[in-house]
């Protein structure tokens, strides 16, 4: 009765274990799905306001629109990574806890086919060492009588050994099973955490890609102001400054924009034309410009072709004296910021940065301006919509 006790009890503990497992498992994802739901809002939200700031047109945005759209993409990448830190954090653990699983799991299969295997030995002892009958033991002699008792004695004990065998096998089983179909589920839930780790992946990759893009798209912008700037230096200092002081607020710390090579302006056939040097590709439709304007009393000047060998001394003197500094180095890690060399139409001969009456064009109010708006076509020249002053044969 004591060992049937022992038996049950050990039954019903293990099935008590099963069931808290079950019920705690099934317990758990209500509280996680309640926080879960939360998150997945803040995280669609901090998405969407992502795509958003990503579509920013940085040449006709302003600084303040600009900055900002740079925080929330930041804030987009920031959240990203977190996210997949806890995915894979959550994966790591999963994965852990399957691999302990399954470990008990064949544990627990081993000690079954040890004691299974324990068994089938008692079996064959006994029926090897099985005790002669009573109508056998009248006619045997005392040593007969002996080795049949000690036949029984022997058959006993191992008989109480089986059945001791048989509870554990019992116990034995139903844990193995338990704990197998704990090792499926922590594989299967291993295998969720991971495919959830792979999209979180994907999510910080578009994260990280719009974040590069706007910020390329802000170094270029300082890229081509600092250009400006520099062309600007001999005809107008003061505005030249400015541009200067303007552009160091499109500085984007970590330099992730910008940085590929840009084709050096290298040797520029030029020719000058009413005080202004272009390449000579443009310069009879620059003659024929500022003849037009005369006729009408409208007298240009300007700024065209400027030589890069002055831009590499500066990056030489600003950034360093390696190629990658010279050449590749975005303009917002040089200190001070510096347009790279072939970054500006300056260095191509194909701009011009036009004058009336002496000074620089830089209002569209300006009637240097408002010529140029009604005639530069005709001459192959466009204007760049945030430079009044600055006009080039694409725009730029």
């Amino acid at each position: 009765m004591g060992k049937q006790t022992s038996t049950v009890a050990r039954l019903v503990a293990g099935f008590a274990t099963v069931v808290f497992v079950v019920v705690l498992g099934a317990m758990s994802p209500i509280r996680a799905d309640a926080a879960g739901d939360t998150r997945s809002q803040r995280d669609q939200v901090r998405k969407q306001k992502a795509a958003i700031a990503s579509q920013i047109d940085v040449l006709k945005a302003s600084d303040a629109q600009i900055q900002s759209a740079l925080k929330t993409l930041n804030e987009n990448v920031a959240g990203a990574e977190a996210v997949f830190a806890d995915a894979r954090a959550a994966s790591d653990a999963a994965t852990a806890e399957a691999a302990a699983a399954k470990a008990q799991a064949e544990a627990t299969a081993a000690d079954l086919d040890a004691r299974r295997e324990q068994l089938k030995i008692i079996a064959v002892e006994s029926y090897m060492r099985s005790p002669v009958s009573n109508s056998e033991l009248e006619n045997v002699t005392l040593t007969d009588a002996n080795d049949a008792v000690r036949a029984q004695v022997f058959a006993q004990v191992w008989g109480e050994r089986a059945d001791d065998l048989a509870d554990e096998v019992e116990v034995l089983a139903q844990d193995q099973a338990a704990y197998q179909g704990q090792a499926e589920a922590a594989a299967a839930t291993a295998d969720a955490r991971e495919a959830e780790v792979q999209a979180r992946v994907e999510e910080l990759r578009v994260a990280r890609a719009q974040q590069r893009k706007l910020k390329a798209q802000v170094e270029d912008k300082l890229e081509r102001a600092l250009a400006e700037s520099a062309s600007l230096a001999q005809l107008d200092k003061s505005l030249s400054d400015q541009i200067a002081r303007e552009s160091a607020r499109y500085r984007t710390p970590g330099g992730s924009g910008g940085g590929g090579s840009l084709p050096q302006a290298g040797d520029v056939a030029t020719r000058t034309v009413g005080g202004i040097t272009v390449a000579t590709s443009i310069a009879d439709n620059l003659e024929q410009l500022l003849a037009a304007a005369r006729a009408d009393g409208v007298n240009f000047g300007g700024g065209g072709y400027r030589s890069s060998a002055g831009q590499v001394a500066l990056r030489r003197s600003n950034c360093g004296s390696s190629n990658y500094a010279i050449y590749q180095m975005p303009a917002s890690q040089c200190s001070p910021p510096t347009a790279r060399p072939g970054a500006s139409m300056h260095e191509r001969g194909l701009a011009i940065d036009f004058t009336y009456e002496g000074r620089v064009i830089n209002s569209r109010s300006n009637p240097g301006y408002l010529w140029l708006r009604s005639n530069a076509g005709k001459y192959g020249l466009y204007n760049l919509p945030s430079e009044p002053w600055h006009w080039s044969v694409n725009g730029n």
